[in-house]
């Protein structure tokens, strides 16, 4: 047998992006716009958290970063993206109030700050999701990633600004969903040759093996 790959490199995703500065402002200027609309965080988090130990790890190469202390730095850039989102959600939330509730057998509404943030949180992790098949995949499935990124995006748009009729977090998860699994389809599609190539070199294994098996049964007359 041959441990020969037959599957050919692909080409480089948004996500294997050598330039850091350029990927860096993209990520603050959308923190920043995460400061007056939420899900912009988990748009600058999702960004930094595929390319970091990707396209970061190339950029920091380049740059001169000791090899081993890339990835650490690379592991840095995107866990720190995900520590503001952790923190406004835990500032966000009265953590008392279940408690309160269980004690005092109380059924107040909870406040429609937290049901805000709550909606806030539900449509950042769709847009995260969306923006995973765009970072990964490329040619036509990107095409089809991308399109449904912009699609996700509207529809979050107006319903954080301009709703039809009042919407709380739990009545968009199936936007989270859709989210995913159109980035998880693109990447189906994107990942086909490298699956068809595989196949290819496991049954040319196959048969290889089978003849090495037949030329060596007619030697031994059998």
């Amino acid at each position: 047998m041959t441990d020969t790959d037959a599957t050919t490199a692909p080409r480089p995703a948004l996500a294997d992006y050598p330039g850091g500065i350029a990927v860096l402002s993209f990520a603050a200027a959308a923190a920043v716009g995460g400061i007056f609309w939420f899900p912009g965080w988990f748009f600058s988090a999702r960004l930094l958290r595929l390319w970091a130990p990707r396209g970061g790890v190339a950029w920091l190469s380049k740059r001169g970063v000791p090899e081993y202390t890339d990835e650490q730095y690379a592991s840095a850039i995107s866990w720190v993206s995900v520590i503001p989102i952790a923190v406004r959600v835990a500032l966000s939330f009265d953590w008392l109030t279940p408690f309160e509730t269980f004690a005092n057998k109380r059924k107040d509404p909870a406040p429609a700050g937290e049901w805000a943030v709550l909606l806030d949180i539900v449509l950042g992790a769709a847009i995260a999701l969306g923006l995973t098949g765009v970072l990964v995949t490329r040619g036509w499935p990107r095409v089809l990633a991308l399109v449904s990124l912009a699609a996700v995006t509207i529809l979050a748009l107006v319903i954080a600004f301009a709703p039809p009729f009042p919407i709380n977090g739990f009545a968009v998860v199936p936007l989270a969903i859709f989210a995913w699994l159109m980035s998880q389809l693109a990447i189906f599609f994107d990942n086909a040759p490298q699956r068809r190539a595989r196949r290819a070199a496991r049954e040319a294994i196959r048969i290889e093996d089978e003849r090495r098996i037949s030329e060596a049964r007619k030697e031994r007359g059998y």
